[in-house]
């Protein structure tokens, strides 16, 4: 089998952008490989196991592992990234280099990057790229710079997800794995049925996350997708029907009654006083919604 490297490579480092594909043969590389997913949608083996992804997906291969890209029916466009701890060494970036280590033990396959933070991320990986390729005066230190923001901005998206998922450590695995799908595919989650990741009786499913959770999967997904929508609401010029067609809403009206149940008023004017300084958004998330109009 071929392994692919990039060790005796002048930075050492790599970056490949594939265009649109179905599917990649099985192969081992000795470094990193952070690929990101411009769009579509596949399946990622890792030593015969496979992991569904999407677009906005960050995908995590492991030095020495087998990788293999299948397809799912559809195509994808991505781009690949290979680390080594040597190209972050040698710029004094000790902190990266544990970053990249812990990345590698953390056993994570997958990081979805939520609407809010895809823009940021895939410009980032269009700028390191730029760089990569043109190789213009002091590229290398730009790479540098650009990789770390990027494993940065990764580390912050695990770390807000394993905070709001520890509140639930207590409940059923299948509670806990529903409750990690809603985290990171919110957006796109179009049913119960696409929160259940066994073969669990949907109805008993539904019983037991109420259960513990005091409200219906759906409920809680319209939390989530709420909260999201004031993170997005939050910056300056937002639409409201960007912000929440980003949060998985395809129906604006339902959309605006939600938002007004749990805010006390219209999306417009939860933007315009966040903006004026008359709310605090830090303080709003979907455990409480301090204006929440009960029915």
């Amino acid at each position: 089998m071929h392994i692919l490297s990039h060790r005796k490579s002048i930075l050492p480092f790599a970056m490949s952008r594939t265009g649109v594909i179905s599917s990649y043969r099985a192969h081992r590389h000795d470094f990193l490989e952070l690929t990101f997913i411009h769009s579509g949608s596949g399946n990622h083996a890792i030593d015969g196991i496979q992991h569904p992804f999407a677009a906005n997906d960050i995908l995590f291969t492991p030095p020495s592992a087998i990788e293999e890209f299948l397809a799912d029916g559809h195509t994808h466009d991505q781009t690949s990234v290979a680390l080594y701890e040597e190209f972050f060494a040698r710029h004094g970036m000790r902190e990266e280099v544990s970053m990249l280590r812990a990345r590698i033990a953390s056993g994570v396959h997958t990081v979805s990057v939520p609407p809010d933070h895809a823009a940021a991320v895939e410009r980032l990986i269009n700028d390191a790229f730029r760089e990569y390729i043109f190789k213009m005066h002091r590229y290398e230190r730009i790479l540098a710079c650009r990789m770390a923001e990027l494993l940065s901005v990764i580390e912050r998206l695990v770390h807000e997800k394993r905070n709001v998922l520890a509140r639930f450590n207590g409940v059923p695995p299948a509670i806990y794995a529903a409750l990690e799908r809603i985290e990171s595919q919110y957006h796109i989650i179009t049913s119960v049925d696409d929160m259940i990741t066994t073969d669990m009786n949907k109805r008993y499913f539904i019983r037991l996350f109420k259960k513990h959770l005091r409200i219906t999967p759906i409920q809680y997904l319209n939390r989530v997708r709420i909260e999201k929508c004031c993170e997005l609401l939050s910056v300056k010029d937002a639409a409201v029907s960007d912000a929440a067609y980003q949060a998985g809403f395809n129906d604006l009206g339902n959309f605006n009654r939600l938002f007004r149940r749990f805010l006390g008023m219209t999306p417009r004017d939860f933007s315009r006083r966040v903006l004026s300084s008359a709310i605090d958004a830090g303080a709003i998330n979907r455990f409480r919604f301090p204006l929440e109009k009960k029915r």
